[in-house]
């Protein structure tokens, strides 16, 4: 289980996805990730949708965020 904010990327289709704070459970099937695409937009996705995605650790993405800030925003 990844906490929430948790990101995973897919080489394959360059497509992210962002943990939600929805449990993978029966009640919220295929809801746990929401996976964004700039082609075909997004989409909610289970726990295994997306298990063998990459992980993305949140402090490269600080470290991206803080660096486009720094060139603002470009």
């Amino acid at each position: 289980m990844y906490p929430v904010k948790s990101l995973k990327w897919d080489p394959v289709s360059g497509a992210f996805a962002i943990r939600t704070q929805l449990p993978d459970t029966p009640q919220f099937t295929n809801m746990a990730w929401l996976i964004g695409t700039s082609n075909v937009g997004a989409r909610s996705a289970s726990e295994a949708d997306v298990s063998d995605w990459v992980d993305v650790p949140i402090d490269v993405l600080t470290a991206l965020a803080e660096s486009a800030q720094d060139e603002g925003g470009q």
